[in-house]
């Protein structure tokens, strides 16, 4: 606006330049100087703002670049997670058909020898899995014999329980349960076998299916009584009744701490929670 009116203003001095004095010419020349420093100062901010948003525009990118490096590095932790959890997998199926194997083999032999009559002589055909001792333990000691002659080591069982544990402590449940199915299928006497039980209540418990984490809870106290674990089993049964809303059945879990185990960590803890619960 102010270069139009001064483009006016020349354009009537150049018509009646024969009229203008000296003064006016000057007038001029300075209202002609303060224009252009007014543009200068105009042409210096935008040149100003142009350079403070290609700052901001390169700032943004490498922010981007950064969070794009960062979103890759996690992508490819978890994959490797993954990878690794797909090899255990694929390993704890490889003991699992052995074992199948090696008990078939087994049986098979058991029936040859036997005649296929399953007399006095013979081996009877799933003997040690439908024989029960201490409310439903199965008896399994032939079958830990043809494992450990098959090949088995004493360092499977822990492999099993190293993966199991491990995997329960990532979440990833149905993993832990494989591994851990595997060693108490497989090893039921071993002395990681009620660690073994009782983690894989643990995993049913995490996962939110309350229901199937007392059954196995009760599976520790059946089969391994006399373990570290069977307190602690007991506990955690009552704490997952005191979740229910199962006031009883929780006071009688720990009650039952305490007068079956009252020397053991969970004895206090039991305590607790019977004073919480009104029944201490």
């Amino acid at each position: 606006m102010r270069l139009a009116s001064l483009l006016t203003a020349l354009a009537v001095t150049a018509a009646g330049a024969g009229c203008a004095t000296k003064g006016d010419v000057t007038s001029m020349q300075r209202s002609m100087n303060a224009h252009m420093d007014s543009m200068q100062a105009t042409q210096d901010s935008l040149l100003s703002e142009m350079q403070r948003l290609r700052s901001a525009l390169m700032a943004q990118e490498e922010q981007s670049a950064s969070l794009t490096r960062t979103r890759t590095s996690e992508l490819e932790r978890r994959i490797g997670e993954l990878r690794e959890q797909v090899a255990q997998l694929t390993q704890i199926t490889g003991q699992t058909q052995r074992t199948l194997q090696r008990q078939l083999d087994r049986l098979s032999s058991g029936a040859a020898a036997g005649g296929g009559s399953g007399g006095a002589g013979g081996v009877t055909i799933g003997g040690g899995a439908a024989d029960t001792a201490g409310g439903g333990a199965p008896d399994t000691a032939a079958a830990d014999t043809a494992t450990a002659g098959a090949g088995g080591t004493a360092e499977s069982p822990r492999a099993l329980y190293k993966t199991g544990v491990q995997q329960f402590r990532r979440g990833a449940y149905e993993t832990a349960r494989i591994a851990l199915e595997e060693l108490l299928s497989a090893h039921p006497r071993h002395e990681l076998a009620p660690d073994a039980q009782f983690f894989l209540a643990r995993t049913y418990r995490d996962a939110g299916e309350a229901r199937r984490a007392l059954e196995e809870f009760q599976r520790v106290l059946e089969l391994y009584p006399n373990s570290g674990r069977a307190s602690a089993a007991l506990y955690q049964r009552g704490m997952i009744h005191v979740e229910l809303g199962n006031t009883d059945e929780a006071r009688s879990a720990f009650e039952q701490v305490l007068r079956g185990y009252p020397d053991s960590p969970e004895a206090e803890l039991a305590e607790e929670q019977l004073s919480e619960l009104g029944g201490g």
